[in-house]
């Protein structure tokens, strides 16, 4: 048997205002989210999308660069 843990979602609130508030912007750029290893950025989005997006058509893409050294934005393009 194959066991996950599922990673909790604790007062990430003020993360999901934010993202809310930005997509319903009509937004024309890129969101770059970044933060420490393990911080829950992919949970965060991962949650976003279950909440907000299930009956809307965006694009969305993920790129795991977690063994890709970004120091700033301009690396990330």
């Amino acid at each position: 048997m194959q066991r996950t843990k599922k990673a909790e979602f604790i007062n990430r609130l003020s993360e999901l205002k934010y993202l809310n508030d930005w997509i319903s912007k009509d937004p024309e750029h890129i969101l770059f989210i970044y933060g420490p290893k393990s911080s829950g950025k992919t949970t965060l989005l991962h949650k976003f999308i279950e909440n907000h997006l299930t009956n809307k058509l965006f694009n969305i893409k993920h790129f795991n660069l977690r063994k890709m050294l970004i120091v700033n934005y301009s690396d990330f393009i």
